[in-house]
């Protein structure tokens, strides 16, 4: 019996001590999908305005990108703002609309957040022709100093198309 309520009297302050942390976890939860959410804006924004370092000021140092089929496709920050700061001479009239659908916390306290219909239009110069990426992709974020920095990015589906006409996979 003396189990039993111990038990009991356990379970109980477990509830009561979950029921004064759950509102306190749940504000530290949207003040951090509130910072990122803001920082994938902010890099929107700046990829619409074709400024490679805005547009990648989020990364961490060591960030890598991964394509639908796996394959490793940007291998740092650096490497990401090479590769916006050439896309940006080669074409214009970006578009950029990335709005996370899920964010949830992985165990070593990563977040991760999924967008689910991500948008991504440019034109060549000469207007004639757009190319678009549709997909969903899951990113994973780590605080640094207090700031989130995205770490990875995974495509879990992508589909290319120029002026509208899908583009067959490789």
């Amino acid at each position: 019996m003396n189990i039993l309520r111990c038990l009991s009297l356990t379970t109980l302050s477990l509830i009561a001590t979950a029921s004064i942390l759950s509102p306190a976890m749940a504000d530290v939860h949207q003040q951090d999908t509130t910072a990122i959410t803001a920082a994938i804006a902010a890099a929107d924004t700046a990829t619409e305005k074709e400024d490679a370092q805005a547009a990648n000021a989020a990364l961490a140092e060591d960030y890598v990108s991964y394509d639908a089929k796996g394959k490793q496709t940007v291998k740092s920050k650096a490497d990401a703002i090479a590769q916006a700061t050439k896309m940006f001479t080669i074409a214009t009239g970006f578009t950029s609309k990335s709005v996370p659908t899920k964010i949830v916390y992985d165990k070593t306290g990563a977040a991760v957040y999924e967008t689910e219909n991500g948008t991504f239009t440019m034109s060549a110069h000469d207007q004639q022709h757009v190319m678009s990426v549709h997909g969903t992709y899951r990113n994973y974020w780590i605080k640094s100093k207090g700031i989130w920095l995205e770490k990875q990015s995974r495509a879990l589906t992508e589909v290319y198309a120029i002026d509208g006409k899908p583009v067959p996979a490789e």
